[in-house]
């Protein structure tokens, strides 16, 4: 990614109202249809890697459906952050 993206997207995610609305969000996990897919085509013995997971939005879903092996990755270090709060059990990087 080019530095000023980067730097972008950085600065984008520091931003304490986007932070509080994603963190509203991933309380509230997988969406229905999200939910029937996974059940349906993904084996619940599956080593899952979310890329961009901000706040853990996703795998706080994932976890809820009885995911045990789920890596987080993001850009953004204060989304990280506060994915870590929420769930601490998983590894955030």
């Amino acid at each position: 990614m080019k530095r000023a993206n980067k730097s972008f997207v950085i600065e984008r995610y520091k931003d304490k109202d986007r932070l509080k609305n994603y963190i509203e969000k991933t309380k509230k996990g997988l969406n229905f249809e999200e939910e029937k897919i996974i059940e349906r085509h993904v084996p619940k013995s599956s080593s899952i890697l979310v890329v961009g997971c901000g706040t853990g939005r996703e795998i706080y879903g994932l976890k809820k459906l009885g995911f045990k092996d789920i890596v987080g990755v993001d850009i953004s270090p204060d989304m990280t952050k506060e994915a870590k709060k929420i769930l601490p059990e998983v590894k955030f990087y």
